[in-house]
């Protein structure tokens, strides 16, 4: 069980194309990383968690102009963020 893993929630899926990422940091104590998704024609940023190396890695790298499909479930608020779990990520 990772950190987080008690939260359940709504399955979400959002299918778009990459403008941007930012790795926002890595927690040390549980290998949390936690990620900044800008997608096309969008002004704000989706915030994405993962305790799963894969799935990091899928995220830190992926291209601009790449389409991709992001399934979450499950977030937490932190201030005015929200921080989706990540579940999967594929290429479209």
């Amino acid at each position: 069980m990772g950190l987080f893993s008690f939260l359940r929630g709504r399955k979400n899926v959002f299918t778009e194309t990459v403008q941007r990422t930012a790795h926002v940091m890595t927690s040390s104590s549980n290998g949390t990383a936690f990620f900044g998704v800008l997608f096309r024609g969008q002004d704000e940023w989706m915030r994405v968690y993962t305790n799963e190396l894969p799935l990091a890695e899928h995220i830190a790298f992926m291209l601009p102009d790449e389409v991709v499909r992001i399934e979450t479930q499950g977030t937490f608020k932190e201030d005015q963020s929200v921080w989706h779990r990540l579940v999967r990520v594929t290429k479209v």
